[in-house]
């Protein structure tokens, strides 16, 4: 699995509006995409090709850090990832699957109880 980290996966707008109900500074809350691939290790051309579709920048997992990870479903494919999945076979690339999920991250770690989460 490779695995890419985008932009901002929420406007200020909205991340300040979600900070504010979970109780957080603006700057306490961060909201990224990121992206699983599931292909072979990709070379340095491919890697590049990637990180300019994507608009993002390939990571190692485990750098990632912790945080609040929401992605679809285990055993589902989102609409998204169908589509994504038959743009990078167009461009040329061995892509058994992509997937896209929104990182959120914390500055301080808040006590969030299952109904905050859900």
């Amino acid at each position: 699995m490779i695995v890419f980290e985008g932009r901002a996966a929420l406007s200020a707008f909205r991340l300040s509006r979600l900070a504010r109900r979970l109780g957080l500074a603006d700057e306490g809350l961060q909201a990224t995409f990121v992206y699983f691939l599931d292909m072979p290790a990709a070379d340095a051309a491919q890697a590049a090709q990637l990180a300019r579709i994507l608009e993002a920048r390939q990571v190692v997992l485990a750098d990632l850090g912790s945080g609040l990870y929401v992605v679809p479903r285990l055993g589902t494919v989102s609409p998204w990832a169908s589509k994504a999945t038959d743009i990078l076979r167009a461009c040329g690339l061995p892509v058994a699957r992509v997937e896209r999920g929104v990182a959120y991250r914390f500055a301080a770690a808040p006590a969030l109880d299952a109904a905050t989460l859900r």
